[in-house]
């Protein structure tokens, strides 16, 4: 059965059983090559054989294509939670705490979504002082903007708080919210898109299919 190069990535990340998802893909192409090897049997059409067939392709398909959204989803959800987060610790900067202090009481207002992120990125800080755990952070974010933003806190910790890198902060945040409603309104239209695209593959295999039913039919004429 053909495999999607990103599908275990993207159970990985939603947390899915591969496995599941390739048997449930596999059970139903099996079921829809029996139903229309029955479908023939009984009736002898070709085109209502290839419709199922095709059908059992689109719901396998279909089970990728969910999988795909979710994952635009949740990371849609990040960083819009991201984004929060971070306001969080920039008015707390701008009250005198240290970087630590900050992050570390923007935790109880943090979203669910990115709050076991928040907590491990504490916890790699107090065992690592280097740039790796603001490195780890980002790595869970899609935006290149957020591993800039984790790079400048940790230049900001480290220059003592230079007022200049502080300055940088704002356009990369408003950049950021750009990119984000930006990619949710591709994302909505991209579903919009797939379930569009489903009336026309209908219409085509059952032209198709009748084409052949047709010529199956002449074929019995002409023979008979």
């Amino acid at each position: 059965m053909f495999k999607e190069k990103d599908l275990e990535f993207l159970c990985q990340s939603l947390d899915v059983d591969l496995n599941l998802i390739n048997k449930k893909r596999t059970y139903t192409l099996i079921a829809s090559f029996i139903i229309s090897i029955i479908l023939y049997f009984y009736s002898k059409k070709v085109y209502l054989s290839i419709f199922v067939i095709v059908l059992g392709l689109l719901i396998s398909k279909f089970e990728y294509w969910d999988l795909k959204s979710k994952f635009k989803q949740k990371a849609s959800t990040a960083q819009l939670s991201f984004i929060s987060f971070f306001g969080y610790i920039l008015v707390f900067l701008e009250n005198k705490f240290n970087l630590y202090q900050a992050i570390k009481t923007s935790l109880e207002y943090v979203d669910e979504s990115i709050k076991d992120n928040v907590e491990t990125l504490i916890k790699e800080i107090d065992e690592d002082k280097s740039v790796t755990p603001y490195v780890n952070f980002s790595n869970n974010f899609s935006s290149q903007i957020i591993g800039q933003i984790c790079l400048l806190l940790y230049q900001l910790e480290n220059s003592g708080y230079d007022a200049m890198l502080l300055e940088k902060f704002s356009p990369l945040l408003e950049k950021l919210r750009s990119q984000t409603i930006d990619e949710y309104i591709e994302h909505q239209s991209s579903k919009l898109d797939i379930f569009g695209i489903f009336p026309l593959i209908a219409t085509v295999v059952i032209t198709f299919a009748l084409v052949l039913g047709i010529l199956q039919s002449l074929a019995v004429l002409i023979n008979g």
